[in-house]
């Protein structure tokens, strides 16, 4: 009924169209073509549209629609308003949809949008005026049968406004009842959960907020940060506009859709947040002024569909869970399962059936990831920024399990590590209609032999029927030819084939027969053959065969004045088609793609040069998603084979200067389906497959990001490799929990094995994964994964049903003949379902793919410089090559967090860069850096978040400090002293809590201590504490006792257990002593200016007399990072200990005590005095030219007066 009753409303809406609508028609079910016109400055415009329905047969009650563009030349208006759309859609007969359309556009287009949403004036009478119709409009709105759907509440409705309960002195965002207290309460609890808070305007009366968290800090695994485009320094930024000023998670989830009063962006930026001008340039607001380096924003490779949940769901999934208590999961099932319903049909939803467990258990992501504030809270005193937030980190670092339009939990079984798209044919077209794939251009300019391995993967099981997915859904429209009836080329190797060779073959007519004039590439036909030629438009394509069939070529229509067709030049398949047919081959044609657009008259190979010639001609007509499998999978070759060489492909993108490089530019080389079909290829590759060799064909090309020649696995010479990774973003992390788990303690916690399969099997792996579902080469040995530690083994199997070379792709410049994987396995081979002759392993979580190698007719240039480190594998166990020696594995290919550190942590003597001894992990040594060059917050930002008002909640100095610092620690969770943890027998001779503090002086809080301040040394203490809580005492290398810290101000911290060959070690043990004690000092601007450090004892030998490390002649710790020069206000009080024991270890130079008297010295002549570090400390900054610290003068004055105990 629904379906007929579309048509029947698009029948009567192309006769009589609204204003400004125009060339109203539907080129596909469900999907309604017009075009736009408005007239802009007195020029006529405009815009081509499409208005996708959802469901066509619940029209038009319960049919939603998708409106957009592909129209290149649209205003930025109107693409704007397209966005917001949807919602005001809903439910809409054809008509009145277009008629609101064409409405809003017009509105768009005339009025523009306003160039400074924030600047509102409070005191303006017409403003006044609006904020009074907004305000009855909300209230009017905040109703759950505005949701679209009846949701009855099953909690109490708050009593108390927010408005009311703070106060009528309090002032009052404009956009509701939030005033300053709880907009600051909101963005405190954001930043208190681990969150970089940033704001732009006054968001009382409209401004942004902006919520981030750099990228390492999620969990990502390095193969993912590759796959998703993500570097170090990169910030996951979330902003949240509000043209009339801050709304709470209450008021926001009382929306149906997030439109103009709350809007969120999400995208990428090197800096916590983006710069005034470029925020609001997320929103479609341009500004003149140039955006300040380093805080500008990129897109993110899933922001669209990101960007689109949060404007259609989030508002909704909020009410849900608000109303029932639930989780998200069941809250997004929920929502997606009424979208669209009348309020009648939910009314009879029986809501227990939506109701789903967690989904995070099992899962190897960070806290940050799988916290949820809205779990079990009343909305009301939750924070929106927060909630946001965690929903964003949601559905971005678990993106590979959500579909990229419906925003569903996908089905499949095999975890990937690139998103995409569920089942629903629907999905994949408005996935590919959309541009939420990734861009063909990009990844063909950026890795054109990634891209090649792709086509020739598939290619090669297209041609072997090997294909499971096809690219159903995106409307490819291909040409039937007599050769689909031919069986495909794949036998299995343990099946007979049961076809009967009699069976009638069925036949392909040819859409039109003519007369071929290749002096002008004309058709031309017979009177009577009009009708035949009906449906053909200009810029379609069609295949024509001579009469003979031996020959064909494919060809664009140019124009049709019947009885003549007007064709663009001849495309050549680059091979065969017909099995008993060898065609000539015209790859050398391929590499001049300029040459095909201007040689007139071109002959097909192998026909006679005559003038004319009869043919049969063979139109892209037929819907892919209507033919049978086998006929896919021929169309499928057919289209790859008409398909330009990837290279080619490179040069033409290359030319194009001015615009954006594009191939839907090159119509007369390559079909629209053809296109369509690489697009498909790229995009459902859910595998991360970056090239490590440079070629002989390229050697200018430079890679834009990822592996070296030094990633290349030594005693493979002859092959082309590619690292490989797959499974989801937490499969390393899972693995690594694996090795740690099953294997922790050996000499040899992995081993290295190889996996061989058919080149026809390649395309399915790398979307599938090394799944064991399917008994293609018998299991002899039972059901796993397949891995030998021999190439030559693996080779037996990738050998299979390869045939004659028919089954490369033509047009591939790497023409692949064999392809094997490498991977990682955790070394339990006792656990494994069986060890000989092939390792067979089940568990998934205890493999991880790392290589993949393709025998190809290049050759590689080997620059491999021999710098990376080589992974030590089991003798017993290692990966033979195929001349049966081991290869040699780089340490690049494991995780960082299991590689060492190689200097990465070097320190500065003067203008001298020494090497240094690290005991830490790269992963560690990373995160180091990355926290040293974090942007210190803005001070409206710390203002905002930090300065106490009248009725802050913050606690004071003297509340802090109200039971002493020992009572304020035990009220936190900071468990108890390490004194009590079991002690690292063996590891080292350091034992906690035997310090000698007799001649330490202790001293009480500083007169001039500050909340802030204060409250950023107790996070400190309390996270240093942790750390050392979780980790060995002799990994760690640093002790603080809390039982001494009395004051937060000043810190005791022993440094011991360092490595027994450096020279200190050696001294230590001469000196009988097993730490050194340090003081560390803090003034009231911490974290903006670094702590004041020194040795309290021993004594080191100055640097005069051969000492270093650092260590003053006073006993000051002098580094740049301990002066205003060096100092981030990120820099953690870890990093700072861990930078200080490297600067004592420096091989050039290495800190030297001063050899006295044996065991702990107590007497004053071992110690230091502070006043002679501080004096130190003062003739070292003004050497090296580095600025003291404010309030540093402090410290010496201290120093005079008693101990405080």
């Amino acid at each position: 009924m629904g379906r007929r009753l579309f048509l029947s409303h698009l029948e009567e809406v192309a006769v009589a169209p609204p204003t400004g609508v125009s060339g109203i028609h539907s080129p596909d079910e469900g999907l309604t073509a017009f075009i736009f016109s408005y007239t802009k400055a007195d020029q006529p415009c405009s815009c081509n549209l499409k208005l996708l329905m959802t469901d066509v047969d619940e029209y038009p009650e319960g049919n939603t629609y998708m409106l957009f563009t592909d129209d290149e030349t649209a205003d930025q208006n109107i693409t704007n308003t397209l966005d917001t759309m949807t919602a005001v859609l809903i439910g809409q007969p054809l008509a009145n949809a277009l008629i609101e359309i064409s409405r809003s556009l017009l509105s768009a287009v005339t009025h523009g949008q306003a160039s400074n949403p924030i600047a509102l004036d409070v005191s303006d009478p017409v403003e006044q005026e609006e904020e009074e119709d907004f305000e009855d409009e909300f209230l009017d709105y905040d109703s759950d049968d505005d949701f679209g759907f009846d949701i009855p509440s099953t909690r109490p409705a708050s009593t108390t406004g927010l408005g009311a309960a703070s106060g009528s002195h309090q002032r009052t965002s404009l956009g509701g009842v939030a005033d300053l207290q709880k907009i600051r309460s909101d963005l405190r609890a954001t930043k208190q959960a681990g969150f970089r808070v940033g704001t732009h305007g006054d968001l009382l009366t409209g401004g942004i907020v902006c919520v981030s968290i750099r990228v390492t800090r999620l969990g990502i695994s390095e193969e993912a940060m590759q796959a998703w485009g993500l570097r170090r320094s990169h910030y996951l930024a979330l902003m949240i506009r509000f043209p009339r000023g801050y709304r709470d998670l209450r008021q926001v989830r009382a929306d149906a859709v997030l439109s103009g009063q709350t809007e969120m962006r999400v995208a990428l930026c090197e800096h916590y947040k983006p710069s005034r001008e470029a925020a609001f340039e997320a929103f479609g607001h341009v500004h003149a002024v140039k955006t300040e380096e380093g805080a500008a924003l990129e897109a993110l490779f899933i922001g669209s569909p990101l960007n689109e949940l949060l404007r259609d769901r989030f508002s909704r999934i909020l009410k849900f869970r608000e109303s029932y208590g639930s989780n998200w999961p069941s809250a997004e099932a929920f929502v997606y399962g009424v979208q669209g319903k009348a309020v009648s049909a939910v009314d009879h939803l029986a809501v227990d059936d939506y109701m789903l467990p967690d989904d995070t258990s099992g899962k190897a992501l960070p806290d940050i990831v799988k916290a949820d504030a809205a779990d079990g809270q009343n909305l009301t005193n939750v924070s929106l920024p927060l909630v946001a937030m965690q929903f964003v980190l949601r559905h971005f670092v678990r993106c590979t399990e959500f579909c990229l339009v419906c925003h569903c939990k996908v089905e499949d079984t095999f975890e990937a590590l690139k998103p995409y798209v569920c089942s629903r044919p629907l999905c994949l077209y408005q996935y590919m209609a959309l541009g939420f794939g990734p861009s063909i251009e990009w990844e063909v300019l950026s890795q054109p032999y990634v891209v090649d391995l792709l086509v020739s993967f598939c290619y090669s099981a297209a041609k072997q029927g090997r294909l499971k997915e096809f690219p159903v859904g995106i409307d490819l429209k291909v040409p039937m030819l007599p050769h689909y009836s031919n069986n495909l080329a794949y036998r299995s190797y343990y099946q007979h084939n049961t076809s009967s060779s009699k069976a009638k073959a069925k036949t392909y007519a040819c859409t039109f027969a003519a007369k071929i004039d290749h002096r002008s590439n004309e058709l031309v036909l017979e009177t009577d053959q009009q009708q035949q030629i009906a449906s053909l438009r200009v810029g379609d394509w069609m295949v024509i065969c001579s009469k003979d069939n031996t020959t064909d070529s494919h060809y664009r229509v140019e124009g049709i004045v019947f009885p003549v067709i007007k064709l663009g030049n001849p495309v050549h398949t680059n091979g065969a088609v017909k099995s008993n047919v060898v065609v000539e081959d015209i790859r050398a044609l391929a590499k001049h793609p300029a040459a095909q657009s201007t040689a007139r008259p071109s002959t097909p190979p192998g026909a006679t040069p005559s003038a004319t010639d009869a043919v049969e001609c063979y139109c892209y007509d037929s819907r892919f998603d209507e033919i049978s499998s086998t006929e896919q999978q021929h169309a499928i070759s057919l289209l790859l084979d008409v398909l330009p060489r990837v290279t080619d492909m490179q040069q033409y993108l290359q030319q194009q200067v001015g615009h954006e490089a594009s191939l839907k530019t090159w119509r007369d080389r390559l079909p629209e389906p053809a296109l369509n079909l690489l697009r498909w290829i790229i995009a459902s590759n859910r595998s991360c497959i970056m090239q490590v060799d440079h070629l002989a064909q390229d050697k200018k090309s430079v890679s834009m990001m990822g592996p070296t020649n030094d990633d290349r696995v030594g005693g493979m010479d002859e092959w082309m490799q590619f690292r490989f990774a797959q499974g989801a973003p937490d499969k390393e992390q899972r693995f690594i929990d694996a090795v740690n788990r099953e294997s922790s303690g050996k000499q040899y916690p992995t081993f290295f094995a190889w996996h061989g399969s058919p080149i026809g099997n390649w395309h399915s792996i790398i979307r599938q994964g090394l799944r064991y579902d399917e008994t293609l080469h018998g299991r002899a040995y039972g059901n796993g994964v397949y891995m030998s530690h021999q190439a030559l083994t693996s080779l037996g199997y990738s050998n299979m049903h390869h045939g004659d070379g028919s089954m490369t792709w033509p047009g591939s410049a790497l023409k692949i003949t064999n392809a094997l994987s490498l991977q990682e396995v955790v070394n339990v081979p006792d656990q494994f379902v069986a060890r000989y002759p092939h390792y067979v392993v089940s568990d998934i979580d205890w493999v991880q793919t790392r290589y993949l190698f393709v025998k190809t007719e290049l050759k590689h240039i080997n620059n491999n410089t021999g710098s990376a480190m080589e992974y030590v594998q089991d003798p017993k166990m290692a990966a033979l090559g195929e001349s049966g020696k081991a290869v040699r594995v780089p340490t690049t290919v494991v995780s960082k967090s299991r590689r060492p550190a190689t200097g990465q942590a070097s320190s500065k003597h003067g203008s001298k860069k020494s090497k240094t001894t690290t005991m830490i992990d790269q992963a560690t040594a990373e995160q180091l850096e990355d926290d040293a060059n974090s942007v210190v917050s803005d001070e409206e930002d710390l203002a905002l978040l930090t300065t106490d008002g009248e009725d802050s909640d913050e606690m004071s100095i003297d509340e802090d400090y109200s039971g002493g610092f020992q009572g304020a620690l035990q009220t936190t969770d900071s468990t108890t002293s390490s004194k009590k943890r079991p002690l690292d027998a063996g590891e080292t001779d350091f034992q906690p809590g035997t310090v000698d503090v007799s001649n330490i002086k202790f001293l009480p809080p500083p007169a001039d201590a500050t909340p802030s301040a204060t409250k950023a040394l107790m996070g400190a203490f309390k996270e240093s504490l942790k750390v050392q809580e979780s980790t060995p005492l002799h990994k760690l290398g640093w002790y603080i006792d809390p039982d001494y810290i009395e004051n937060v101000y000043q810190w005791i911290v022993e440094l011991h257990s360092f490595n027994h060959t450096l020279p200190l070690a050696t001294d230590m043990k001469k000196a009988d002593i097993s730490s050194i004690v340090l003081e560390m000092r803090f003034t009231n601007q911490f974290p903006f200016a670094p702590p004041f450090i020194r040795v309290v004892k021993p004594r080191f030998l100055p640097f005069n007399q051969g000492g270093g490390g650092h260590v003053t002649e006073g006993g000051a710790i002098c580094m740049e990072l301990l002066t205003n020069t060096g100092w981030s206000a990120v820099t953690s009080i870890e990093s700072v200990l861990l930078q200080v024991q490297l600067a004592m270890c420096d091989e050039e130079r290495p800190a030297r005590l001063i050899q006295k008297n044996k065991g702990h010295a107590g007497g004053r002549g071992d110690s230091y005095e502070v006043g002679e570090a501080v004096a130190a400390y003062e003739r070292a900054c003004r050497a090296h030219g580095w600025q003291i610290p404010e309030g540093f003068s402090q410290f010496a004055m201290t120093q005079t007066g008693g101990p405080h105990l």
